[in-house]
């Protein structure tokens, strides 16, 4: 019987064995608050992990909720310790690029996020 244990343990292997090498470094930052009060920026909070970056079918842009620049990542849930992939101010930096997380999904053995993504 399959347990949510080996599912993570099954992404695991295969994140970060049999697709090593198509992993990136992916920056997940929340910017801090700004207090117009006291005129100051709260800190901000920034994540780095490896991920795995895959595109939209040609059959699933619509232009409208997957536009042609789109792109999704693969991130193992385990790995985020500081913050989570959210659509509220999450951004993510990849090879120098900054994106915004339009969505972000996890799986049913919360196991692995799949992270829709599109150029901020």
């Amino acid at each position: 019987m399959a347990t949510r244990a080996g599912f993570k343990s099954l992404a695991n292997k295969r994140i970060n064995g049999t697709f090593a090498d198509f992993r990136e470094s992916c920056t997940f930052e929340l910017l801090g608050d700004y207090n117009p009060v006291t005129e100051t920026n709260s800190a901000s909070t920034s994540q780095t992990i490896l991920c795995i970056r895959q595109e939209f079918n040609a059959n699933q842009k619509d232009g409208n909720i997957v536009q042609r620049q789109d792109f999704k990542i693969l991130a193992e849930f385990d790995k985020f310790t500081l913050l989570s992939p959210r659509t509220d101010g999450v951004l993510v930096t990849i090879n120098g690029l900054s994106n915004s997380i339009v969505s972000s999904t996890l799986d049913a053995a919360n196991a692995v996020y799949t992270i829709h993504l599109r150029a901020s």
